[in-house]
């Protein structure tokens, strides 16, 4: 082999390896803003239900009705939640 064909190999080698590892920090990169993302939701919906738990429980302490204004309001939260999920992932799902 000649020393130009010699050179364009181990020029073809260098930008091959230049390019695989630019994909594995691209891809690692994109692992951790989906692992926040997912977070994200995760976070909306103990949030919704939390919040709603505890609106119960103080509207019941207040009129002396308990337990049903915490059952109402967890489960208003829980809708609350669900509902923020789904419109978080189609946002998401939109944005790709």
């Amino acid at each position: 082999m000649n020393t130009k064909c010699k050179l364009n190999m181990y020029q073809l080698c260098i930008v091959i390896q230049i390019t695989i590892i630019d994909i594995c920090a691209f891809n690692e990169e994109k692992k951790g803003s989906f692992m926040g993302e997912a977070f994200k939701l995760g976070t909306e919906l103990v949030a919704a239900v939390v919040v709603g738990t505890i609106i119960g429980f103080i509207l019941d302490t207040w009129f002396g009705t308990k337990p049903w204004l915490i059952i109402i309001f967890f489960f208003i939260g829980s809708i609350a939640g669900m509902l923020n999920v789904i419109r978080t992932a189609k946002r998401m799902q939109d944005k790709e």
